[in-house]
């Protein structure tokens, strides 16, 4: 299978995930603004594949299906690693942490359920909303660790709170976005494979509308 331009970006950004782990891990000197850059041009090559997408009507499935699981990835290897380092200190963070991830488990199973189906689920507005927030909050985490504990002075304190804050917000519309997602899209459940055609749910209702429209006019 020949890939297009934007898939060949999201797989990049996939390859990427692991180089931001290991910049951050890897003790060397502000080793954690280099993972900060590494995780920027991943939310960067975010825009630009779905961008490229659109305006070149490039727009697959297969890209439907990496994109969202691109953004999962990073964001579940970003949580593991700061609630294991104490960046997400306490038992609260680390539940939100769990719930969020749970979240991202779930959606991704959904999604094979889905693809088994012949049914390809593209993210909606409301995830493509807690993945800008998560990403925000984990890249400013990441420039938080660089502070030395006084508060006095110190510009990456900034960063703390706008890491904390922005997870929380993502953390509200993770769990919104989920079961508006699976309420949306319950049909899953309950089709036979041969009962759904190979094309996405949002093209089955719009063609259904479309249909409709038609019944009317001929009345």
């Amino acid at each position: 299978m020949k890939l297009n331009l934007p898939n060949k970006i999201t797989l990049a950004r996939i390859a990427l995930i692991p180089v931001v782990a290991i910049l951050y891990l890897v003790n060397f000197p502000y080793h954690e603004i280099a993972a900060c850059i590494a995780f920027i041009v991943c939310c960067c090559t975010d825009f630009i594949d779905g961008n490229i997408a659109r305006k070149r009507n490039l727009v697959t499935d297969l890209g439907k299906f990496l994109d969202p699981i691109a953004d999962k990835v990073i964001v579940v290897i970003m949580l593991f690693i700061f609630v294991g380092d104490g960046t997400l200190g306490g038992w609260y963070n680390a539940v939100i942490a769990g719930v969020i991830m749970s979240r991202e488990l779930i959606i991704t199973a959904f999604r094979i359920i889905a693809v088994q189906k012949h049914v390809v689920l593209a993210a909606d507005n409301l995830g493509k909303i807690k993945t800008t927030f998560l990403d925000i909050g984990l890249i400013a985490l990441t420039m938080a660790s660089l502070q030395t504990g006084s508060i006095g002075g110190n510009p990456f304190f900034f960063f703390r709170w706008l890491g904390l804050i922005t997870y929380y917000i993502g953390a509200f519309f993770a769990i919104v976005s989920g079961l508006n997602y699976i309420v949306k899209n319950k049909r899953v459940f309950v089709s036979a494979p041969s009962d759904v055609p190979e094309k996405s749910i949002a093209e089955t209702e719009k063609e259904k509308g479309v249909d409709e429209e038609i019944t009317e006019e001929t009345k």
